[in-house]
């Protein structure tokens, strides 16, 4: 599967992609804003793709006019609505990529393709409180937020935090996209 926007190019992410992954996600600005410890070693990132990004349908790379991978995107089932077909958009942006529009960019791209493509009945995502940047990409896209889950996640620090639900139903998505 690949999706392409203006500037971008959304692709599966495969383990040639390594080494790309691990030039962003080592930087300690860019994983504990979303829940995760800065990656200490290649053989760290090689155990996240084989977790979370290789062989899920609904995850991609994120590849600049370089064609280097600059970050990664996707949609998982939400670990918060079980039982349901309810997807959570989650992803990541190497710093040096961040207040060019890129991740709002991609987010927008693969907002369509869960309503459109996959089929999601409803699409949410969680922030923490501190992460404003990627909460302005949510409300960019359309989501809406939902509420505050007090303690929602503990993480990889052992810091407890407080998440910010958003959601987008596709008659909202719908009728933006209409405008």
């Amino acid at each position: 599967m690949r999706i392409e926007t203006k500037r971008l190019i959304l692709r599966h992410i495969v383990e040639d992609d390594a080494e790309d992954i691990y030039a962003y996600c080592r930087n300690p600005a860019v994983g504990p804003r979303a829940g995760w410890a800065p990656h200490t070693s290649i053989e760290n990132t090689r155990e996240l793709m084989a977790q979370v990004f290789i062989g899920q349908p609904h995850v991609f790379g994120i590849i600049n006019s370089s064609h280097r991978m600059i970050g990664s995107i996707g949609l998982l089932l939400d670990p918060h609505r079980q039982g349901t077909d309810v997807l959570m958009l989650g992803y990541a942006l190497a710093v040096e990529h961040w207040g060019k529009g890129y991740m709002t960019e991609a987010a927008q791209a693969v907002v369509a393709y869960g309503f459109d493509t996959v089929g999601a009945p409803l699409l949410t995502s969680n922030t923490y409180g501190f992460n404003v940047a990627s909460q302005k990409i949510l409300k960019r896209c359309g989501f809406e937020l939902e509420g505050m889950l007090h303690a929602g996640e503990k993480r990889y620090d052992g810091e407890v935090f407080d998440l910010q639900m958003y959601y987008l139903t596709l008659e909202r998505f719908t009728r933006l996209r209409g405008k």
